[in-house]
């Protein structure tokens, strides 16, 4: 039975200036002045500077973080937050238990439903983030998915002027995101979070394998997609990860199922066999065209109606969403009753 091990990486700690220099930074950084590597560079050097005429001094207000070789200085309790995009930024601060204060909104989006009353709909879009409307919210920290933040920095679209930025990592796989969010949390000085977190996921897993019972026993899934005239196989997805947490027997192509090979292996509408290995087929854009080809319609789960569909918002997140997908597989199986 799949679980979540409890993280041992230590905390973190960090080394910071004394308060003046800290608002003379901020106050730096907010305006402009400094962004990115270049304010942090001046935070070393004004912390060596106060080193030597003050001595060293541990401050828990501030801590340290690495993410994707990029190192960032966070509020260790950030009072306002604006999250960027509503996928797995805005999953990672509903469970750091962040006081947001506005995200962007995707109504399609079941995390919707968790966000804190009071919380405010975002200007902008994902691909165009809107700069007024974030200061608009005197934000203290900017919450956004690495994937996101990257597209920003290769746009310049946005940088850390505004407020810090917390980018969170959901994983280099499909299957590594409960590593990443732990590790995260830890770091970020919410271990009893994290531990609340694995313990809340895997009672929701319990519960979805009570659900499914013995309907999928001695047999397989295919966690699949349909688009641009072909039909994709998923191997190493967020999706896979979690039906595998559930103790289900996930058809993947096997020359490309390991941890570091590719997401999903694509197929012509003419070599669909690889499919009729599956009972059941939980299926991402189940309105496409392709799903639509007698070819598709003669593999064995689809003539049997044993299809389910693989909803977007569920897709690819950290817990919160993996939850939701865990009780949503548990839920379309019962086709197979």
């Amino acid at each position: 039975m799949p679980v979540i091990e409890s993280t041992e990486t230590p905390l973190q700690s960090t080394k910071d200036v004394d308060g003046e220099f800290t608002r003379l930074i901020d106050s730096l950084t907010r305006r402009g002045f400094l962004t990115g590597a270049a304010a942090l560079g001046a935070l070393g050097a004004l912390s060596a500077c106060s080193s030597e005429s003050s001595g060293t001094e541990t401050s828990d207000e501030w801590v340290d973080i690495v993410v994707a070789d990029q190192a960032y200085r966070l509020p260790r309790d950030p009072k306002r937050v604006v999250v960027l995009e509503a996928r797995g930024a805005l999953d990672f601060a509903l469970l750091a238990e962040y006081p947001i204060v506005a995200t962007n909104w995707d109504p399609k989006s079941q995390l919707m439903q968790q966000v804190p009353a009071g919380a405010a709909r975002l200007g902008g879009t994902n691909n165009e983030p809107n700069a007024e409307s974030i200061l608009s919210f005197d934000p203290d920290l900017l919450v956004v998915g690495k994937g996101w933040w990257g597209y920003y920095q290769d746009k310049g679209l946005l940088g850390t002027d505004i407020a810090p930025v917390l980018v969170v990592d959901e994983g280099t796989t499909g299957s590594s995101w409960k590593q990443a969010m732990t590790a995260q949390l830890t770091a970020l000085d919410r271990r009893e979070v994290a531990e609340r977190v694995i313990a809340r996921y895997n009672a929701e897993l319990a519960q979805a394998r009570a659900k499914i019972g013995g309907l999928l026993e001695g047999k397989s899934i295919a966690i699949a997609g349909a688009d641009s005239g072909q039909i994709w196989l998923q191997n190493n997805t967020f999706a896979v990860s979690v039906a595998q947490d559930l103790g289900l027997n996930v058809l993947t192509d096997a020359a490309h199922a390991a941890p570091d090979r590719k997401d999903s292996t694509f197929y012509s509408l003419e070599e669909l066999a690889i499919f009729d290995q599956a009972d059941f087929v939980l299926l991402q854009n189940p309105d496409a065209v392709e799903a639509e080809s007698p070819t598709w319609k003669r593999v064995r789960a689809v003539q049997d109606g044993h299809v389910g569909q693989l909803r977007y918002d569920l897709n690819n997140g950290l817990a919160l969403t993996a939850m939701a997908l865990a009780a949503d597989i548990a839920e379309q199986v019962q086709v197979m009753r």
